[in-house]
């Protein structure tokens, strides 16, 4: 629960690695993982800061849902 928070705290000190570790989680097919991520993205500090950074990670976390198997 904690990773639901911290990350974000973390990605709006320093934005540019921090979107590229979201990038990686969300790609490495751990549903845990893209869960966290998703919490993240819905943090006023990165939805007011970032907004189309989160949309575009948002987009990303919808693709990969869509294109994993059932």
């Amino acid at each position: 629960q904690g990773l639901s928070y911290a990350l974000s705290v973390v990605v709006s000190a320093a934005p540019d690695p921090g979107f590229d570790l979201f990038k990686e989680l969300i790609t490495s097919g751990d549903r845990d993982l893209v869960a966290i991520v998703h919490a993240n993205l819905q943090k006023n500090r990165l939805l007011k800061s970032f907004p189309g950074e989160v949309a575009a990670l948002e987009r990303s976390i919808g693709e990969h849902k869509a294109a994993r198997p059932s």
